[in-house]
C-alpha cells in the first residue's frame, strides 16, 4: 500500500498546503455574489429609510409646537382685544352717562322753568280735572275686566305721583300713599261707587275748591266691615233695625275737596275732602238719634273722606 508523502516543508517554513498570506488577501478581495450584494442593498435601504422616518417624526412635533405656539399667540391677541374693546365701550358708556345726565339736568331746568311761566290755576285746574275724571268710579269698576282695573289703578297711582307732592296732605294723612288707601277702603266698603264733578272754582291765589256729588250703595258687606255694631252678635233690636233700613239704600252725599297749589315745587301740596253725609243719612233712619246710633261705633265719621283715620284704615 502506497503512503502519502509527508508535506513538504519550504524554505521559509510554511507547509507548502497552507495558504500564504497574499492567498488570503486575495480570497478576502473576491467578488461578492449577486446574493450578498441585494442583502448588502437592502440593509442600507432600511437603514435610510429608519433615518428618513425619524426626521419625519422630528419635523412633524417641531411644526406642532410650532402650530401651539401660533394658536396662542392668537389667542393671546384675541383677548388683549376684547380687553380693549370692553375697557372703550366701559368708557363709551361712562362717557354717554355723563352726557345724559347732563341732558337731565337742562331738561329739569327747563321744566322747572315752564312750570313758573304757565300760571297755577291753570294747572291747578288741569291737575284737579284729571284727579276727578281717574277716581270718578273709586279704584274698580264693576263693568271692567281685572287687568283693566289694575291697569287704572297704575294710571291712578301714577297721575298721583306726578302731581302730588311726596308729602301732600290728605285729610287726616300725608303722602300719595294715604290717598290711595283712602280710596281702596272706600271702594272695598261700598259697591257702585261714582263721583261726578259738578264744578271747579278759584279760592285765593293758588287754590281751588271742586264742588262733587257722590253715590255709592251699602250693602251687606258694608254693614259687616263699616258698621259691625248693628249687626255683630252684640247688636241690640235697634241696631238690627237700623241695619235692615240701611241695607241696599243707594246715597247721594254733596261734598267739596279742596285742592292747594305749591308754586315752587310745582305740586299740590294738600288734598282737604269735606261731604254732608249727615243729609242723606238722615232721610233714610228718619231721626237724629237714629243717625247718630249709626255712626257712633262705625269705622267712618259723618264725614267720611276726612274723618277716616290711620286706625280705620288698618281695622
Amino acid at each position: 500500500m502506497k503512503q502519502n508523502a509527508p508535506p513538504s516543508v519550504r524554505y521559509d517554513g510554511i507547509s507548502a498546503t497552507q495558504p500564504l498570506p497574499v492567498d488570503r488577501k486575495r480570497k478576502r478581495q473576491e467578488p461578492i455574489s449577486p446574493t450578498t450584494s441585494k442583502l448588502m442593498l437592502l440593509a442600507e435601504s432600511s437603514s435610510e429609510i429608519s433615518s428618513h422616518d425619524s426626521l419625519a417624526e422630528f419635523v412633524k412635533q417641531d411644526w406642532f409646537i410650532e402650530q401651539q405656539n401660533q394658536l396662542r399667540e392668537i389667542r393671546r391677541v384675541r383677548q388683549i382685544r376684547y380687553r380693549k374693546k370692553q375697557q372703550d365701550n366701559m368708557e363709551t358708556m361712562e362717557e354717554n352717562n355723563r352726557h345724559l345726565q347732563q341732558e337731565i339736568d337742562k331738561l329739569e331746568e327747563r321744566r322747572k322753568a315752564v312750570a313758573a311761566a304757565v300760571p297755577s290755576e291753570k294747572t291747578l285746574w288741569n291737575v284737579a280735572v284729571e284727579y276727578f275724571r281717574l277716581f270718578r268710579y273709586g279704584l274698580r269698576a264693576s263693568d271692567l275686566s281685572d287687568r283693566s282695573r289694575e291697569s287704572t289703578a297704575s294710571a291712578q297711582l301714577d297721575f298721583l305721583r306726578s302731581t302730588m307732592a311726596p308729602d301732600v296732605m290728605y285729610n287726616a294723612g300725608r303722602g300719595v300713599e294715604a290717598i290711595m288707601r283712602n280710596w281702596t277702603y272706600f271702594s272695598l266698603w261700598f259697591q257702585d261707587v261714582e263721583v261726578e264733578l259738578d264744578s271747579l272754582q278759584k279760592s285765593g291765589t293758588e287754590s281751588l275748591i271742586a264742588r262733587t256729588t257722590t253715590t255709592f250703595t251699602i250693602t251687606q258687606h258694608t254693614l259687616v266691615k263699616v258698621f259691625p255694631h248693628l249687626c255683630g252678635k252684640d247688636a241690640d233690636a235697634t241696631g238690627r233695625l237700623l241695619a235692615s233700613k240701611l241695607l241696599g239704600q243707594s246715597i247721594a252725599i254733596q261734598g267739596s275737596t279742596r285742592f292747594d297749589w305749591d308754586s315752587g315745587y310745582g305740586r299740590v301740596a294738600s288734598v282737604i275732602s269735606e261731604s254732608d253725609m249727615l243729609t242723606p243719612m238722615l232721610q233714610v233712619l228718619g231721626r237724629l238719634e237714629f243717625v247718630s246710633r249709626v255712626f257712633e261705633k262705625s269705622l267712618i265719621s259723618l264725614t267720611p273722606y276726612r274723618g277716616q283715620s290711620e286706625t280705620s284704615c288698618r281695622k
